[in-house]
């Protein structure tokens, strides 16, 4: 299948992934700039605020308003370690309602692609086959955008219990390291700032992308040979 008749028969699919890359860092931006002006109001929240602060994240995360690496980040800096449950699950709940919306828009138009093209369906099926731990190293890799990965996932109908729990372990070690930066430092405007990291954070970054880039490219080596060995298999007279 050409990629022309790929982007027509999945053109809401794609849009809506081109949505979650551009979205997020427009409105953060925003965000920075009210939240730099607002630094003594988010000091004197209370429980219930930020409980409701949380629940309007689960939102805009879902609907890829707003990036995690920024929320923990914030959460960090005004709540430190104490923020890990409430940031967990309101990245569970965004999650599910990522990838629910996802798989309506595109799971449909993806399974008629896979219907005509062979190789697009060995992609799918080699996906499928690694689930876990795809699910696992996409969430683990702190450069791949949340909502992007909601979408592609969902739009794949990956399992959802594996998409729940894999996707939670590998969300947990950048939150934690995102929300260890957000709490080191000193005031909100440094936040923001493209400063040198601490060396066990800059470490800690490097050691999360070496192991999902190294993880991915494993996986999608094998399903290369897959479609190299069906390609040869249909021109061998």
């Amino acid at each position: 299948m050409q990629l022309k008749a790929l982007f027509v028969q999945n053109k809401n699919a794609f849009l809506y992934l081109l949505t979650t890359l551009v979205l997020p860092l427009s409105v953060s931006s925003y965000w920075s700039v009210y939240i730099i002006q607002h630094e003594q109001a988010f000091h004197l929240f209370t429980p219930q605020e930020w409980a409701l602060a949380f629940l309007i994240t689960t939102f805009t995360m879902a609907l890829a308003l707003t990036p995690t690496t920024f929320i923990a980040l914030i959460s960090g800096y005004f709540l430190g370690l104490a923020s890990i449950p409430w940031l967990v699950m309101s990245y569970l709940c965004a999650s599910i309602l990522g990838y629910s919306l996802a798989k309506y828009i595109g799971s449909k138009p993806l399974k008629t692609s896979i219907e005509h093209s062979p190789n697009l369906a060995i992609v799918v099926h080699g996906i499928k086959e690694y689930e876990y731990t795809v699910i696992f190293l996409t969430r683990i890799s702190p450069i791949l955008p949340f909502a992007l990965i909601n979408g592609v996932l969902g739009i794949l109908h990956c399992d959802l219990k594996k998409f729940i729990l894999a996707g939670t372990l590998g969300m947990l070690p950048r939150t934690i390291l995102f929300i260890f930066v957000g709490q080191e430092v000193s005031n909100v405007i440094e936040l923001f700032k493209s400063g040198k990291p601490m060396s066990i954070t800059q470490y800690s970054f490097y050691a999360l992308l070496l192991i999902s880039v190294v993880g991915i490219l494993w996986i999608f080596g094998k399903i290369a040979k897959k479609i190299q060995a069906n390609i040869s298999q249909n021109i061998t007279p």
